[in-house]
């Protein structure tokens, strides 16, 4: 069985612009599933930089109808902290699991 202990909001954004022409952007809700956070392997980090970012997090969850909708520039809350999706996993046909690569945002998403 499959262990998603911390609860996830998926936001998608979305770009719209007013009578000025200036953009509005706005992330809506899209639903709330569980997922497990997983760092870069340090390993992986060290070979390829020179440092460990502890700003980015492997983040998998059971493959639905929903998660297969999120994209790249779509957005994350977890425990209050805000991601940004900056990768989805090429392979996700294969296993039971979506993987995303999550980056840490600064900004409060909602």
């Amino acid at each position: 069985m499959l262990s998603h202990p911390k609860k996830a909001s998926f936001y998608s954004s979305t770009t719209t612009y007013d009578d000025y022409g200036a953009e509005v952007k706005a992330n809506t809700l899209s639903f709330e599933t569980g997922v497990r956070l997983v760092t870069m392997s340090f390993k992986e980090q060290m070979r390829a930089t020179g440092t460990v970012d502890t700003t980015k997090f492997h983040c998998f969850t059971r493959k639905n109808t929903n998660t297969l909708t999120v994209a790249s520039g779509d957005y994350v809350l977890v425990d209050g902290v805000s991601y940004q999706v900056i990768g989805v996993d090429p392979m996700y046909q294969n296993r039971a699991e979506i993987m995303f690569l999550l980056d840490m945002v600064e900004e409060t998403i909602v």
